[in-house]
């Protein structure tokens, strides 16, 4: 999924995000759920960390990072 920021609720640290593409391997027989953490940082199945906060970093609030 590639998104694009269109709003930012500042009183509640809100990122509204709009889908600008979205692909899908059918192929494919695992397909993991990603979340947004909203801080750079994904979450993978409720499990895995993915940290992009380095290459998200211009996106992310200030005071947004939880870790």
């Amino acid at each position: 999924m590639e998104c694009k920021v269109i709003d930012y609720i500042d009183k509640y640290g809100l990122v509204i995000l709009e889908c600008e593409e979205l692909w899908v391997d059918k192929k494919r027989e695992f397909k993991p759920t990603l979340h947004a953490n909203g801080d750079g940082t994904f979450r993978v199945d409720s499990k895995k960390i993915i940290n992009l906060r380095k290459e998200m970093g211009m996106w992310v609030p200030k005071g947004a990072e939880r870790f």
